[in-house]
């Protein structure tokens, strides 16, 4: 994803939560959440340039969530089948894929 399209989603959820702090806070002081407000700002404004230097830190989906997903997505059809190359499949976690070419087997439940 382009590095600012990505800061911008950042940022905005950062200010979107500085927004349920000061809401959370509007019996406080004006100062307070001036400062709450300052420091939304300063870290929206510091996204970008820290995550240009910063090395990224992937983080994979716990293991439930990637049984579930291997579910959820073994019943879609994708409107690319036949399709062969990268875009024919999705990566969905470790150890975990979607394909466009056929079914993957049913995850087991546990006994």
């Amino acid at each position: 994803m382009n590095p600012l399209v990505e800061g911008a989603l950042k940022g905005s959820l950062l200010i979107l939560i500085a927004a349920g702090v000061n809401l959370a806070l509007r019996r406080r002081s004006a100062a307070t959440r001036h400062l709450v407000w300052a420091a939304a700002i300063a870290g929206a404004l510091l996204v970008v340039p820290v995550s240009l230097v910063v090395p990224a830190w992937p983080v994979g989906l716990p293991q439930p969530l990637v049984r579930l997903a291997d579910v959820v997505f073994e019943d879609r059809q994708s409107p690319a089948a036949g399709a062969t190359g990268p875009a024919a499949s999705l990566e969905i976690g470790k150890g975990c894929r979607a394909t466009a070419r056929g079914r993957r087997p049913r995850v087991a439940p546990r006994a």
